[in-house]
């Protein structure tokens, strides 16, 4: 006889969501990784003029600014013809880097790591509880981010929706006494880093408890000479095997990459429709996978002894914690790289009596996680005609629903159903994936359902009736 469990909420991660077991006895039949918001920017957008698009599209979600700033702000470089100079791309690149530093120290250390700290504890004390028992730890994870949010005030001129750069240009150059007083600040970070990370070194074999090898495809940008994360040629989509399946170019992205809309969630379910069974994964995990090399000595030194010794491509999502790592040492390594680097000292010009060229732009990107995808089209007068935002969770969401009902059985065969032990476990996998989940609702293609909440009668009434959700 089949029922069913509702998980609401999901603690520690970004935005709403709530998990539907449908259950079989002691089998799991399917499993509804449910995002519960509504957002809708991408009609939002429509027929605004498309250089407010880098002032707005922050506004979805306020950790991931940056990173929808400048996916948006390549999109326009597009549709106005512009290539922008070396000294703008390198401050566009720092400041992503800070947005990256920023986005990945909240969640290992404030969302994640009290799975690991407190794992015997029920329930979890949290990041409460890390004040408590490690305030040293605290403290330097606290000013490592503080240096990375300096950096977002300084460059964006405000810690979260940023305004710092439009076509071709960058508003909020570095005057010399930041970029001195920054460059001692990095340099202080690297080393505090690689302290913080020895602290916790003995507690890192934990993350990789009762793991589970899910096999899937991966999708992220690709570069023989780096570790892309801000702009690549090519963008990869390899196999479980690690076997190549297509390598694009951005503007050929909707020829390998499809969407659909699900009736159990506000968020898309994305897809590779060059094979059958296209889901795949994306983030910290998929880069790795697909590139295998960080190009940063803390960086390489940590992925010595944490990864470059594992089968890849690497099937485990706890292994996204362990890369989140080397992706925090690989970007404070370019971070101080940048700020060294005299050209972005170089003066900049604002890009005056901007036309629109061409009518289509595609800006890509990879959040901190994972791929972002940002597309605009515009009439002759640059007024917004369609929009497209395939953001990283929403990339993840399929899998993290096989992942749930993997886990999920894992759970019934050696426990039984427990409902605390069910929730326990995938909500920590969930965290895993550091899903975002204001990013990741902007489907609009399914009507907003209203739940009505009977106390009295202990029941839940949908309006308008939606017979399909479960």
């Amino acid at each position: 006889m089949s029922k069913k469990m509702v998980f609401h909420p999901i603690t520690r991660i970004e935005g709403h969501s709530k998990v539907t077991l449908v259950l079989d006895d002691d089998k799991i039949e399917n499993a509804y990784f449910q995002v519960t918001e509504y957002r809708g920017f991408e009609k939002l957008l429509i027929n605004r003029p498309i250089e407010e698009v880098p002032l707005i599209v922050p506004r979805i979600c306020g950790l991931c600014s940056p990173s929808h700033h400048l996916a948006s702000v390549k999109a326009l470089d597009e549709i106005f013809g512009v290539i922008p100079k070396e000294n703008i791309i390198r401050l566009r690149e720092l400041l992503h880097y800070a947005g990256f530093l920023h986005s990945h120290l909240l969640h290992f250390f404030i969302l994640y790591l009290p799975d690991i700290l407190f794992s015997d504890i029920k329930p979890n004390p949290g990041f409460v509880g890390m004040i408590k028992s490690y305030p040293s730890l605290v403290k330097d994870v606290l000013e490592i981010r503080g240096f990375a949010q300096q950096i977002l005030e300084i460059l964006g001129g405000s810690s979260i929706h940023p305004s710092a750069t439009m076509a071709g240009t960058f508003l909020n150059p570095l005057k010399p006494s930041q970029q001195t007083e920054l460059r001692d600040k990095a340099s202080k970070s690297i080393k505090l880093f690689n302290i913080i990370v020895e602290t916790i070194e003995d507690k890192l074999s934990k993350i990789l408890e009762n793991s589970i090898s899910l096999p899937s495809n991966f999708v992220s940008l690709h570069s023989k000479s780096g570790y892309p994360l801000y702009h690549s040629d090519e963008i990869h989509a390899i196999s479980p095997k690690g076997e190549l399946l297509t390598s694009f170019q951005h503007n050929d992205y909707l020829k390998v990459i499809c969407e659909k809309a699900v009736s159990w969630s506000y968020a898309k379910a994305p897809y590779l429709k060059i094979i059958d069974n296209g889901y795949y994964r994306v983030g910290p995990l998929a880069r790795f996978n697909i590139n295998g090399k960080f190009y940063s000595e803390n960086s390489e030194i940590f992925a010595q002894q944490f990864l470059y010794n594992v089968p890849s491509p690497i099937c485990a999502s706890e292994y996204y914690n362990i890369v989140r790592i080397a992706e925090i040492k690989y970007v404070l390594d370019k971070i101080l790289e940048i700020l060294d680097d005299k050209r972005i000292m170089e003066s900049v010009y604002l890009q005056k009596n901007l036309k629109p060229m061409n009518s289509d732009g595609i800006g890509i990107i990879e959040a901190p996680r994972g791929l972002l995808i940002h597309h605009y089209k515009v009439d002759d007068y640059g007024y917004i005609k369609y929009a497209n935002l395939i953001v990283a969770t929403v990339q993840n969401t399929p899998v993290i629903e096989s992942e749930i009902v993997a886990r999920s059985q894992q759970v019934i065969d050696k426990y039984g159903v427990s409902e605390e032990r069910l929730y326990d476990t995938i909500s920590r996998m969930i965290r895993n994936y550091d899903p975002c989940l204001s990013c990741a609702t902007h489907t609009s293609s399914i009507p907003l359902t209203l739940e009505i909440y009977i106390k009295n009668e202990n029941k839940v009434l949908l309006y308008p009736a939606a017979p399909n959700t479960p």
